[in-house]
C-alpha cells in the first residue's frame, strides 16, 4: 500500500502543468480536546451496593492536517484516546506508565489523493480513509465499505477507516462513477458486552425446528443448573479470513442530480463486519468451589454478501420543501451453517442464515418549522446487527432540537423504538455553546424493555446499559 502511494505521488508530480508545480505548499490545521465522562445507571450491570460505577473517563485530542501542493493532496486525522482508567493486577504495574495511565490512538484518514490524474475530473485516493455511501441519517444499509465502530452507543454511526484505493470520476452533477478495492478485510469494533449475545440461543435463527428444540432443550438444563449454584462461562474465538487478494472488497457507485434530487445505485461484494457463529461447543466441568463448570467456546467468522443500494435524497418542493432520504439495500448472503456441540442432548448442525435475498430500507423525513425547532422521523426496516431472511424487524426513529439563545441552548431527544416488542432506546440531551468553538454537554442513553421484558431488542443485556454522561468539547 505504501509503495503504491509513492508511485501514485510520482507520476502525479509528472503530470503536473509547470504552473501547478510552481504552487506553493499549503497546509490547513484544525482539531479539538474533548472529555467525556459517564456512568452506568442499569441494575442489570450494577448492583444495588455499588453506587455510582463510572463506565468512561476519557480524554480526546484530536489533530487533523491537510496539505496541498497543485492537485495532489495529504490528508492526516489522528484522535489520541486518554482512556483515564489504570490498568494495574500486579506491584510490578504501579512502575509502568502504560498500564497506570492506558492510551490508544486512532487513524481516521491517512491518505493521498490527486485530482485529474492524467484524465481531467478523475481523482485517485491511496490510504486509509472513510468512504460514507448512502442519503439516511445514521442508518445506512447500503454503506459497507468500511467497518462499523460500534464500541461507543453514543457514537452509534461512525465508522472506522479502512485501507482502500478510491477512483473517482465526477464529469459533471448528472454522473458520478466511484469504484472503491478494500485489500484487506477489517471487523467492526464491538462493545464488551458482545459476547452475551452468542450465549442466548434466542438471538440465533436456528433452522430447522428440531435442532431448535434440542438447542433450547440444552440451555434449559443451564437454567436448572445454575439454580443450584453452577457456573458458566462464554468464551469467543474469531476467525478471520486470510489476507489475500482473494479476500479482498470491491464496491462502485453511480450518482446523479436530477432536479432537487440526488441519487445513486450501489454494488458491493465483501463480508459483512459482524461475526456468525460457527460452532458452539460446551463442556462440562467442576469449578474450585466443587460446583458444576459449564463453559461454551463459540467460534466466530464473517460470512461473505453481494449488496445492491439505491438511495435518494433532497427537499419536497410540492410539500413545504420537507426533506427526504431513502435507501434500499438488497443483500445476497452465503448459507451459513452452525454447530452444536452439547452434551447430554447431543451434537447438531443447523442453518442460521439461508442463502435467500434479503433486503432492508430506511425513509426519513425531516423538516426545520421555526429557527429553534427542527423534526425528523425515520422508518427502519433491519438493523445495523440483524441479518439474513427472516431476522429483520421494523424500527420507527423520532428526533426533534430546539435551540434558544442565538444557538448557544440545545435541547435534543430522539428515540429509536422496535414495532415489534415496543422497546425503545431514548437519548436526551442538552448542550450549551456559552463561547464560540466551545460547548458542554449532559444526556443520558435509556433502555426501555417493552412488552418482551429481558428477551426484547432493546431490553436485552447484550443492548447494553443505560448510562449518564458528561461532555466538553473545545474545537481549534
Amino acid at each position: 500500500m505504501r509503495t503504491v502511494a509513492k508511485l501514485c505521488l510520482w507520476l502525479a508530480l509528472l503530470t503536473l502543468p509547470l504552473s501547478a508545480r510552481a504552487t506553493k505548499l499549503r497546509f490547513d490545521f484544525d482539531g479539538y480536546v474533548a472529555s467525556d465522562l459517564r456512568f452506568v445507571v442499569d441494575k442489570r450491570i450494577v448492583g444495588d451496593n455499588d453506587g455510582l460505577v463510572f463506565y468512561r473517563n476519557e480524554n480526546v485530542l484530536r489533530l487533523k492536517l491537510e496539505g496541498t501542493y497543485g492537485n495532489v493532496k495529504g490528508v492526516a486525522d489522528i484522535r489520541l484516546f486518554a482512556r483515564g482508567f489504570s490498568n494495574t493486577f500486579t506491584i510490578g504495574d504501579l512502575s509502568v506508565r502504560e498500564k497506570l495511565d492506558p492510551f490508544h490512538i486512532e487513524i481516521d484518514s491517512a491518505y493521498v489523493s490527486i485530482n485529474d490524474f492524467f484524465v481531467k475530473n478523475l481523482e485517485i485516493v491511496v490510504g486509509r480513509k472513510i468512504v460514507s455511501w448512502g442519503a439516511a441519517d445514521i442508518f445506512n444499509p447500503t454503506d459497507n465499505i468500511n467497518p462499523d465502530d460500534l464500541e461507543d452507543p453514543l457514537k452509534f454511526g461512525e465508522n472506522i477507516a479502512n485501507n482502500i484505493v478510491q477512483i473517482k470520476y465526477t464529469p459533471s452533477k448528472y454522473f458520478n462513477l466511484e469504484v472503491v478495492w478494500v485489500p484487506v478485510f477489517r471487523a467492526a469494533q464491538v462493545p464488551p458486552w458482545t459476547i452475551i449475545g452468542f450465549d442466548d440461543p434466542k438471538l440465533i435463527n436456528i433452522r430447522p425446528r428440531d435442532v431448535k428444540e434440542k438447542v433450547f432443550n440444552f440451555y434449559d438444563l443451564r437454567q436448572g443448573l445454575a439454580a443450584k449454584g453452577a457456573v458458566f462461562l462464554t468464551n469467543g474465538r474469531v476467525f478471520l479470513p486470510k489476507t489475500s487478494a482473494a479476500n479482498s472488497m470491491v464496491g462502485t457507485k453511480i450518482s446523479s442530480t436530477v432536479g432537487t434530487f440526488d441519487l445513486s445505485l450501489s454494488y458491493f461484494y465483501g463480508r459483512d463486519d459482524l461475526p456468525l457463529p460457527r460452532r458452539a461447543t460446551a463442556t462440562i466441568g467442576t469449578s474450585s468451589d466443587g460446583n458444576a463448570e459449564i463453559t461454551t467456546d463459540v467460534e466466530l467468522e464473517f460470512p461473505k454478501m453481494q449488496v445492491f443500494g439505491f438511495d435518494i435524497s433532497g427537499d419536497l418542493t410540492f410539500l413545504w420543501n420537507i426533506g427526504f432520504r431513502a435507501e434500499f439495500a438488497l443483500f445476497l448472503p452465503e448459507r451459513r451453517r452452525m454447530v452444536f456441540a452439547f452434551p447430554i442432548v447431543g451434537d447438531s448442525e443447523a442453518t442460521i442464515v439461508p442463502s435467500t435475498p434479503f433486503w432492508k430500507m430506511t425513509i426519513g423525513l425531516d423538516y426545520t418549522f421555526t429557527s429553534w425547532l427542527y423534526m425528523q422521523v425515520m422508518v427502519l426496516r433491519g438493523f445495523i446487527d440483524e441479518f439474513g431472511h427472516g431476522n429483520m424487524q421494523w424500527y420507527v426513529v423520532l428526533g426533534a432540537d430546539m435551540k434558544f439563545f442565538n444557538d448557544k441552548l440545545l435541547f435534543r431527544l430522539f428515540a429509536v423504538m422496535n414495532a415489534e416488542d415496543a422497546s425503545t432506546i431514548l437519548y436526551p440531551q442538552i448542550t450549551l455553546k456559552p463561547w464560540n468553538n466551545m460547548e458542554l454537554a449532559v444526556g443520558a442513553l435509556i433502555y426501555i424493555a417493552g412488552k418482551g421484558g429481558s428477551d426484547s431488542k432493546f431490553g436485552h443485556p447484550v443492548a447494553g446499559p443505560g448510562q449518564v454522561f458528561l461532555q466538553a468539547k473545545f474545537q481549534f
